[in-house]
């Protein structure tokens, strides 16, 4: 192969888009995050079939993706989507204080 083949290649080859960070997203972003984080609890714990639960949070399949990335497994070429057993994502943890 020749050097210039090697370049051109090189440049075709797209990055796969990374999972934007939590404290570059805006409220609006953060609310469909929260929501994707939600629906990967309900599928992990089998409350409804993935397209209902996406109903159910108001999201869309590419939304999902994109909070959720390498979390949701299958989903192509006809297979189930499926939660991944662990996650490393981010959540808002409230702790309740002396005022309540």
């Amino acid at each position: 192969m020749t050097y210039r083949k090697r370049k051109r290649e090189r440049r075709e080859r797209q990055a796969k888009p990374r999972t934007p960070g939590y404290s570059s997203l805006t409220a609006h972003q953060k609310a469909e995050y929260e929501r994707s984080v939600d629906l990967l609890y309900d599928l992990r714990h089998g409350e409804d079939p993935y397209t209902k639960l996406l109903r159910k949070h108001g999201l869309s399949s590419r939304k999902a993706r994109r909070y959720l990335g390498a979390n949701l497994l299958g989903g192509t070429r006809g297979k189930r989507v499926r939660p991944s057993k662990t996650d490393r994502l981010v959540r808002e943890l409230m702790f309740p204080t002396p005022f309540g």
